[in-house]
């Protein structure tokens, strides 16, 4: 429960196992065995690892949306495709709501053309789309947004170094609350 707003809510996490398509099964089983306590569904949010250089923002979901998240796949090949299915699952499920792709890469758009871009010929950056992104953008802002409470302070007024630890790894330099 969301003691802020009074609100359920409710995830799942199902990064122990490894086959996606068993992974989407057991998420929508367990969603499907807990309606009484879910009660009301006002939305449902999909975390997506890579939106490319497009998605910037969350973002809902309606099918054209998903056909040019599908086109991104190459992006991030081993968390795009499985989220995408997650996303077409849970539209079947969740039908009456509206659904929103929230992207690990937007919080990093506004990494500063330095920072971006490779050490490389423009042409063959451009011709291949070669650039930074950014990753765990999601864990990285909520990260220089807890600092900045727990500090009270405003994440604009802060410099930070964000390190995320995981399963997968990376570093975030955020500047006045945007990643540089």
């Amino acid at each position: 429960m969301d003691s802020d707003s009074g609100k359920r809510s409710f995830e799942i996490h199902v990064d122990d196992i490894v086959e996606p398509v068993a992974a989407l099964e057991g998420v929508l089983a367990e969603l499907r065995g807990r309606w009484a306590e879910l009660g009301k569904i006002d939305a449902v949010v999909h975390r997506v690892v890579h939106g490319g250089e497009r998605y910037t923002a969350p973002t809902l979901i309606q099918a054209d949306v998903v056909e040019q998240l599908t086109a991104l796949e190459h992006l991030a090949p081993l968390h795009n495709p499985p989220a995408i299915r997650a996303i077409r699952g849970a539209l079947g499920l969740f039908s009456n709501v509206p659904h929103v792709a929230v992207f690990d890469t937007a919080f990093h758009a506004t990494l500063p053309r330095r920072a971006r871009e490779y050490a490389l010929p423009e042409d063959v950056r451009t011709r291949f789309g070669i650039r930074r992104y950014g990753f765990h953008g999601i864990s990285h802002g909520d990260v220089a947004t807890r600092v900045a409470t727990q500090l009270r302070r405003r994440p604009q007024d802060l410099r930070v170094i964000s390190c995320h630890l995981g399963g997968g790894a990376s570093l975030a330099a955020i500047e006045f609350g945007r990643s540089v």
